[in-house]
């Protein structure tokens, strides 16, 4: 997947939780599920502040229907199923990826969590930058990717 994304990840640790699916393994760290719960906010944060600047006079309930909509499985499927995400989920048993439905919610879930690999490392990127630059020889250790 690194090499198809042309874009490599620091932490090898959360890729293999990332495209791991609960059927694989039902511990908590060692599936996707809880990277999954930081991608839908991700997603509903990046998409209310473009729609806040996309609609300046749009009201609570206007933004809200757009944003509805916009955070569809359905609708981040589509982007995942370009990206060919499926092929790197592992799931095993009872998880038919052939039916629409399922093949729908992983490639959305695939998404929201090729986003938080990337917000991690892209985030965590700046802020280390930014605290050496004002803090001169501080150093954060944890949460690298």
């Amino acid at each position: 997947m690194q090499r198809k994304l042309n874009y490599f990840f620091r932490k090898q640790e959360y890729i293999v939780q990332a495209v791991t699916h609960k059927s694989v393994s039902t511990e908590p760290r060692e599936n996707y599920e809880r990277l999954e719960f930081l991608g839908d906010a991700i997603i509903d944060h990046v998409i209310s502040e473009n729609l806040i600047r996309e609609f300046p006079q749009g009201d609570e309930g206007l933004l809200t229907q757009k944003r509805s909509a916009l955070v569809q499985k359905s609708f981040l499927a589509i982007t995942g199923e370009r990206m060919n995400l499926l092929e790197y989920l592992t799931v095993r048993g009872s998880v038919d990826l052939t039916q629409k439905k399922v093949s729908i919610n992983q490639l959305a879930n695939m998404y929201d969590l090729l986003l938080v690999l990337y917000i991690w490392t892209v985030a965590l990127s700046l802020v280390k930058e930014l605290s050496r630059r004002h803090f001169g020889a501080i150093e954060l250790r944890h949460g690298n990717l």
